[in-house]
């Protein structure tokens, strides 16, 4: 018996599973069919038929599908009671089918006729189901005398013509009557009873509305009351007491006021009419309170949009003037979609999702209305040429907010207090004009916008950017706005070839302009004063910031950081900031060189600040600052024409660099520190520095060059500490207490070229050659001597072509000219100047010209007489071991002269960009290898 207990184990369990499958299948019985040739599948199913006659013998637990045509389905008071799923008839692409005394409960679609013209629905209950009856496709149906209880549909009709709706009762949770796309319907002697929506009718042209439905139709007791075709009517409480539902359809002349039209599908519905007007009406409670479709000149005016999904629905209409009315807590207020032309004025909008929107329309204008504390405010997309004006847009999420929507005018609104004020999405050739904007998101064009304006505008307390430009925008324009007290006053981001010019912008907390990750964008003339950063450019290329005033910024006046490259920084105005300019962490690399040119700069800590960048800073005014330039970490930088005065510490300070700085034409003035301070390898030419304490002082580094500068009324003309093998040559060192003073004097240094040296005032030499040159050396210490003195200051040219001429001379030179005469061949140069000075003494020039500048057969004329060194006046060509140059020295009496010195040139043979770095190659290799004049 226990080797027995498993298998019969086994036999119970399989006997339950057995079951269990043929339980499920009961469940899943199929429909029972009535097919194309009239048998009926199954045959078991209670239906006895006599010829076209269907007739129920019982009921039935499952639906009926239809499929033969011409035929008669008697219920004989049987029902089809389902399980909550799938219909209870359903005729199916046939035609002339008449269902009778039946009963259906329970289904998702009472009766649902599909693709079958001629269908008769006569004397049923349909009971219980989501839908009622469902007419699909299938022309000429008639529903009549039915009793039809549903939860959310009574009857819909969808795509179907000349349906009849008689004597019908009908009862719904949520619509009675829907007709859809379905012309020519006749609704008539119906009962309507429900809790929300009476009748829809809905359609895409006129013959969609067309329909027969008179007032013998009752929606809970009311009269319906579908107009078509009426004129010069009046609609009131006096002339229409009771209204189950209202429509005016294909009417014209009519004047609907004082109703009341509340808990329907639509307050009222108007189609394709024309000149009406509706005044002091309540809409309330409505899926749609008020929609109009294809009409033209209605006014609407003085009513009140309340708790609808859509307040006032306007579709494909034109000239509509919509003024005075509330729209308030419905989810749209006012929703105007593909029409054109319509005037929005002295409306309140308030507590709605949304309170205007306008979709794929042009031409509304909206004006003097009030939108507060709605999700959107306006929402306005695909809609071209709308202007929005004069108008209150307060506490709402987005307070105007456009999408895909060109050539639209923002102007003078008070805009206030929303999370997101003006807000355009992909939308361009707009223009967004002197608005108030307070407490609010500010002014946003986001992805795409293009070539809109924002100007004259007044922004203040934005909690993020006042006016934003961003995501792959283009040539917008932000200008003469002011703004005041926001985090940022004006930010783009990753858009270019923007415009920001001309704005007033105080008080931001971050920054007041800021450009980030974009390109080819134009900031000029704007005020910016007191905030964290004037201006910010990072990730940024092709930037052109210009003529803009910036003061009293507790960082940066302009930062400039993190990849910034063929920028340019012009003719700015910054005063009292931590830095006026700072360039961080810039682009390195010479190709990518920005310009910082003729900027003013004051009362700053340091003028200009750079670190890790390429950039070329000439022709700025820099006064009474900390520092003035100051550079640091590996900058490859040139620094050329600057103005700089009244500073505490160094007028010009390079630190860290592992890359040839270039410093020229530089005046400097009132140091407390050092003029020009070295900590790094630089090229140093024909700077004027005076009243430093330092001149120039070099810390560290070694090899730079410093050439035709002027050292003048300083403690130290130059000082060294630690750095060697640096050479001066052609420089000017004038009333210095020291000229020159090495702190490690054991680091030699080279002070002329084997030729020239430097003019050194106070020390008295004898030329007893002449050639310019002193007699005997000037000694700074023993590993440090210029061996060629010069006997009077230097003076030098710089030629269009990138080489110098020197000059040392007592008279008084002018009128500096290089020149080339391509009619010659070879190419003939000429270098031509002035000289003068007092009659009756003896003048003398030293001139030492590049070889590649002229080179060959020399002539000298002498007020245009070739001159040589035989006759007074005469030339010497001095003879001096220089691959770099030929020197002359001309003699002559004091008057005024004209002086010529012509040869051939081989200019044409070396492009401009490379002359300055053969140039300091080969002065340096002279400098190595220079002759001594003194044994």
């Amino acid at each position: 018996m226990k080797k027995l207990a498993p298998l019969l184990l086994f036999v119970l369990l399989l006997g339950f599973f057995v079951l269990l499958v043929r339980i499920e299948r009961v469940k899943a019985d199929s429909p029972i069919y009535i097919r194309p040739d009239g048998s009926i599948d199954p045959t078991s199913a209670p239906i006895e038929r006599v010829g076209n006659l269907y007739t129920l013998a019982g009921n039935l637990s499952t639906g009926l599908v239809i499929q033969r045509g011409n035929m008669l389905l008697d219920g004989n008071g049987y029902m089809i009671n389902g399980s909550g799923s799938g219909n209870g008839v359903n005729v199916q692409t046939t035609i002339n089918v008449q269902i009778q005394n039946l009963t259906i409960q329970n289904v998702n679609y009472g009766v649902f006729i599909d693709s079958s013209p001629g269908t008769i629905i006569l004397g049923n209950t349909i009971a219980g189901n989501t839908y009622g009856v469902l007419i699909d496709s299938s022309p000429d149906t008639g529903i009549l005398g039915n009793t039809i209880t549903s939860g959310s549909y009574g009857i819909l009709i969808d795509l179907s013509s000349n349906v009849q709706i008689l004597g019908n009762t009908i009862v719904g949770d949520t619509y009675g009557v829907l007709i859809r796309e379905s012309p020519t319907s006749i609704v008539s002697i119906n009962q309507i009873h429900t809790t929300m929506y009476s009748l829809l009718v809905e359609g895409s042209e006129l013959s969609h509305y067309l329909h027969s439905i008179d007032v013998t139709n009752l929606v809970n007791g009311k009269p319906i009351y579908y107009l078509t075709n009426q004129t010069n009517l009046t609609l009131n409480p006096v002339s229409h007491p009771e209204i189950g539902y209202l429509a005016l359809v294909n009417c014209s002349n009519v004047q609907v006021e004082n109703l009341t039209l509340v808990n329907d599908h639509h307050g009222l519905l108007i189609a394709y009419s024309k000149s009406l007007t509706i005044t002091n009406n309540l809409f309330a409670d409505n899926t749609y309170g008020l929609q109009i479709v294809s009409s033209e000149n209605a006014t609407i005016t003085n009513n009140l949009f309340a708790n609808n999904t859509y307040g006032l629905q306007i579709t494909a209409s034109a000239n509509l003037p919509i003024i005075n009315n509330p729209f308030t807590n419905n989810t749209y207020g006012l929703q105007i979609t593909s029409s054109e032309s319509l005037t929005i004025t002295n409306n309140l909008f308030a507590d709605n999702s949304y309170g205007l929107q306008i979709v794929s329309s042009k031409s509304s204008i909206i004006t003097n209305s009030l939108f507060r504390n709605n999700t959107y405010g306006l929402h306005i997309t695909s809609s071209p040429y709308s202007t929005v004006s004069t108008n209150q847009i307060v506490a709402n999420e987005y307070g105007a907010y456009y999408d895909n929507s060109s050539h639209t005018t923002l102007s003078k609104n008070n805009i206030t207090n929303n999370e997101n004020g003006a807000y355009l999405l992909d939308s361009h050739h707009s223009t967004i004009t002197a608005n108030t904007l307070v407490n609010d998101g500010g002014i946003s064009l986001q992805e795409f916008c293009r070539n809109n304006t924002v100007i004259e505008n007044f922004i203040e307390n934005c909690s993020g950017e006042a006016i934003y430009f961003g995501w792959y925008s283009e040539r917008n324009t932000a200008s003469n706005n002011t703004i005041t007290n926001s985090t940022y006053g004006v930010r783009v981001h990753v858009s270019s070839d923007h415009t920001i010019s001309g704005n007033k912008i105080a008080n931001c907390t971050e920054t007041g302009i800021h450009i980030f990750d974009s390109s080819r964008n134009v900031v000029s003339r704007n005020a910016i004063d007191n905030c964290g950063r004037g201006s910010r450019m990072s990730k940024c290329w092709r930037t052109t910031f210009s003529d803009n005033t910036i003061t009293n910024c507790s960082l940066e006046g302009l930062l400039a950081g993190g990849g910034v490259y063929y920028d340019n920084i012009l003719r700015n105005r910054i005063s009292n900031c931590q830095d006026g300019i700072y360039f961080d962490d810039s682009a390195w690399v010479p190709w990518r060189a920005s310009t910082c040119v003729d900027n003013t700069i004051s009362n700053c800590t340091r003028g200009i600040r750079s670190n890790r960048a390429t950039i070329t800073i000439s022709g700025n005014t820099i006064t009474n600052c900390q520092s003035g330039i100051w550079s640091a970490q590996d900058n490859s930088i040139k620094i050329s024409g600057n103005d700089i005065s009244n500073i505490v510490q160094h007028g010009i300070y390079i630190a860290g660099n592992r890359y040839t700085c270039i410093i020229s034409d530089n005046r400097i003035t009132d140091c407390s520190q050092s003029g020009i301070w070295l900590g790094a390898r630089a090229t140093v030419s024909n700077n004027v520095v005076n009243n430093c304490y330092n001149a120039f002082w070099l810390q560290g580094r070694s090899g730079s060059i410093l050439s035709g500068n002027a050292m003048s009324n300083s403690w130290t003309g130059v000082g060294i500490d630690s750095s060697r093998d640096n050479q001066f040559v052609h420089n000017n060192f004038l009333n210095n207490t020291y000229h020159a003073y090495v702190q490690t004097p054991d680091y030699p240094n080279l002070w002329d070229n084997g030729c020239e040296g430097n003019y050194w005032s106070g020390f008295d030499v004898t030329d007893v050659d002449p050639d310019a040159i002193g007699d005997i050396p000037y000694i700074i210490d023993g590993n440090n001597t210029d061996h060629y003195p010069l006997i009077a200051p230097s003076t030098s040219f710089n030629t269009a072509y990138g080489y110098a001429v020197f000059f040392v001379s007592n008279s008084t030179i002018s009128n500096l000219n290089f020149s080339l005469s391509s009619a010659l061949q070879p190419l003939e140069a000429t270098l031509k100047f002035n000289v003068a000075g007092a009659m009756g003494t003896q003048g003398y020039v030293r001139v030492s010209i590049p070889k590649d500048l002229i080179n060959g057969s020399y002539l000298v004329r002498f007020n245009g007489v070739i001159i040589t060194d035989v006759t007074f006046p005469r030339v010497r060509e001095l003879v001096c071991q220089s691959d770099i140059y030929t020197y002359f020295y001309i003699e002559y009496a004091h008057s005024d002269h004209v002086i010529e010195i012509s040869g051939t040139t081989v200019i044409p043979e070396f492009p401009s960009h490379v002359i300055l770095p053969l140039f300091m190659s080969a002065t340096l290799l002279a400098a190595v290898v220079f002759r001594r004049k003194y044994s």
